[in-house]
């Protein structure tokens, strides 16, 4: 059946052509197009200090920061998880994505936990002990190898955690899991916090004061604990006293063109741009700013349509929100925002492309079913070669880059 827009597209054809003077007058009366966008610039080469690059997300963005950090672990420094589970967790299964390493929750406003949902979906979530997913995410990583640096390097990461208590979506066992593979990996417990809050729902926290037990758009509570601020001070601690909070830059935030760091041909879910935060500190040739790359969690990439089909986008609210920048400012650091956009793999004819929320790939949406079945081969979604991980180290490389 053809959609909407398409019978819509086909009706208003058909009117036009019925008679060659209703073209020409809707021509004349239609308002003037609207400027051509031009292309945003590409990343800039600002030879940061490659010792000082570090990964963080919330959600599904939580858990490509795992993958990320596990499959690049040679060339970080650390990983700040909120609300994220273990490397593998899903094993490349939306099911087990769906209903192991997170649940299913209704987020519109005063729905609950049920709302539109019935009450049998929840109750089909599996809450499995923290030792079998931190087993499962050992075995992962065996058996991915030969496609991520040796899991050794995790020794020398700090690693921050975080979970809330009142968090519907990712259960704080979960990320209980996720430190039992730290643990497992042998991070020391000097370099390894873990952070819990006993009201808080499944968002990114800020300092501000709001409503902290909440699950709902646009995922950022105020909850008066500064998580990006806890977080990148852990991941990049100062030799002296905590320094204090700068204050954002109105020009130091701008759209990149991510389509230079994506493979021709090949589906990896990425939006064509994304953005990242220089402070005017980390622009003079000599400095040495280090690198935060954020991942933003499920609809709460820049494209995605809050509420209805047609309805606001998303924008820069995490980008502009999450609490990232001030402290860029403060601690020295660029921080890069890559952003994922929602696809309808049913409506392409490939229904491993379905990621209706705009999350980042920690089940395996981007590569067919094929390649996900096998998990005795490990997770491929979460190897140095998969599509988001493979463009994600590109935009690291190009910051890395020394100046022209």
């Amino acid at each position: 059946m053809p959609s909407r827009k398409l019978t819509c597209l086909r009706t208003a054809l058909g009117a036009l052509c019925l008679s060659g003077w209703a073209l020409a007058a809707a021509a004349a009366d239609a308002p003037p197009a609207p400027p051509a966008q031009p292309d945003p610039p590409a990343l800039p080469a600002l030879a940061l200090d490659a010792r000082h690059v570090s990964v963080s997300g919330l959600s599904s963005g939580g858990y490509m920061a795992v993958q990320f950090q596990v499959a690049h672990a040679a060339s970080l420094s650390g990983a700040g998880v909120i609300a994220g589970g273990p490397y593998g967790c899903a094993a490349g299964s939306v099911t087990s994505a769906m209903f192991t390493c997170s649940c299913p929750y209704d987020t519109s406003e005063g729905a609950g936990p049920v709302g539109t949902l019935s009450s049998w979906v929840r109750g089909a979530c599996l809450q499995l002990p923290a030792t079998l997913l931190a087993s499962r995410a050992r075995l992962a990583t065996e058996h991915n190898a030969r496609h991520i640096d040796p899991p050794r390097a995790l020794r020398r990461h700090r690693v921050w955690l975080y979970s809330g208590d009142a968090d519907p979506v990712v259960f704080p066992a979960v990320v209980d899991a996720l430190e039992r593979f730290y643990v497992d990996m042998q991070v020391s417990p000097r370099r390894l916090k873990r952070v819990r809050e006993p009201d808080a729902g499944h968002a990114m926290p800020t300092a501000e004061a709001g409503e902290c037990s909440v699950t709902r758009p646009p995922f950022i509570n105020g909850c008066r604990f500064d998580g990006a601020g806890e977080l990148l001070n852990w991941l990049h601690p100062s030799r002296g006293p905590r320094p204090r909070p700068g204050t954002p830059q109105s020009d130091a935030l701008q759209p990149f063109d991510q389509r230079p760091h994506r493979q021709t041909g090949v589906f990896d879910g990425l939006d064509d741009s994304g953005w990242v935060y220089v402070p005017p500190a980390c622009r003079a040739e000599s400095a040495r700013c280090g690198l935060h790359v954020v991942f933003h969690g499920c609809e709460q990439g820049q494209s995605f349509r809050m509420g209805a089909e047609d309805g606001e986008a998303y924008g820069t609210r995490y980008v502009q929100g999450a609490g990232y920048n001030r402290w860029a400012e403060a601690l020295r650091l660029v921080v890069l925002y890559p952003q994922v956009r929602a696809s309808d793999g049913l409506a392409s004819e490939r229904p491993y492309q379905y990621n209706p929320k705009g999350c980042w790939d920690f089940w395996g949406y981007t590569l067919p079913r094929s390649a996900n079945a096998a998990f005795s081969s490990g997770p491929p979604y979460a190897r140095q070669d998969a599509p988001q991980v493979r463009a994600v180290k590109s935009m690291v490389d190009a910051l890395l880059r020394p100046r022209p």
